[in-house]
């Protein structure tokens, strides 16, 4: 196991809801662990934002400027190329939308073998209809012949939808993703502006079809997902599928307030 250090970064714009989010999470992630270093990328003017607590927290401030509206959700990857030169070899991402109940370094400790590790989306089994969390069923979202077509025509290995919410690094592979960027953003522009086609009846999930896309041009890294008993989704705590929060709960904005109302001690 590489016992260099690891790091944890954050990227979000200055909508206020993601930032209450982030704090939150980030409250919850000192709870645990006081010294680990963290990275929070914010996208947009924070002249008006009070950043006082993150400054007290010792988190590592990263201010950018905005982007369009349809590069939102990948701020995680456009924030990587800041992130090239730092000493750590280890890394993980969480969005906003997390909540710690254990010690982060725990992920490094138990996934340390691969390069790359995340949970897999719901819904995207190649070998499934659907899926189920508890009572609730997923419909398949990958229509799996236009996702042939586009391994096929981008000459890249298929990959698995991966959900990008909670994700590991090892071995500097975060390091390299910053020179498929270029790659990442034409396909990206190639779905918005109709010119292939998009192999999911998900609109929402653009961000992950593409870092799928992306990660299948990337060769020669090994990865593997995490096991929803140290990541769940909270709607898998709440059906009952995992009976305990793990190390780091992935809520989701739909389900923000009901998980606040099951943890109401999260925020204190």
């Amino acid at each position: 196991m590489n016992n260099t250090p690891g790091a944890v970064y954050y990227a979000v714009n200055t909508d206020m809801r993601y930032l209450v989010y982030i704090l939150n999470s980030i409250k919850s992630l000192r709870k645990y662990n006081k010294k680990i270093k963290v990275y929070l990328f914010i996208y947009g003017d924070t002249s008006a934002i009070n950043l006082s607590f993150f400054h007290q927290n010792n988190i590592i401030i990263i201010n950018k400027t905005s982007v369009n509206e349809e590069y939102l959700t990948s701020l995680k990857w456009l924030s990587l190329p800041e992130l090239s030169e730092i000493d750590e070899t280890k890394l993980i991402f969480v969005d906003a939308d997390t909540a710690f109940f254990q010690d982060v370094e725990l992920l490094f400790k138990n996934y340390h073998q691969y390069d790359f590790y995340a949970r897999e989306e719901a819904g995207t089994s190649s070998d499934k209809v659907r899926s189920s969390i508890g009572k609730i069923h997923i419909k398949h979202t990958i229509d799996q012949k236009i996702y042939r077509f586009l391994c096929k025509a981008y000459k890249i290995e298929s990959a698995p939808f991966f959900n990008t919410g909670v994700m590991v690094f090892n071995n500097n592979f975060f390091k390299k993703i910053p020179a498929y960027l270029g790659f990442y953003d034409s396909v990206l522009r190639n779905f918005a502006e109709k010119k292939t086609p998009y192999p999911s009846i998900n609109t929402h999930m653009v961000e992950e079809v593409v870092t799928t896309l992306m990660l299948g041009k990337i060769k020669n890294y090994t990865y593997q997902y995490i096991d929803k008993t140290f990541s769940p989704f909270f709607l898998e705590y709440k059906e009952k599928v995992v009976h305990d929060p793990g190390v780091v709960m992935h809520i989701w904005g739909y389900f923000y307030q009901e998980f606040l109302d099951t943890f109401p001690d999260f925020k204190k």
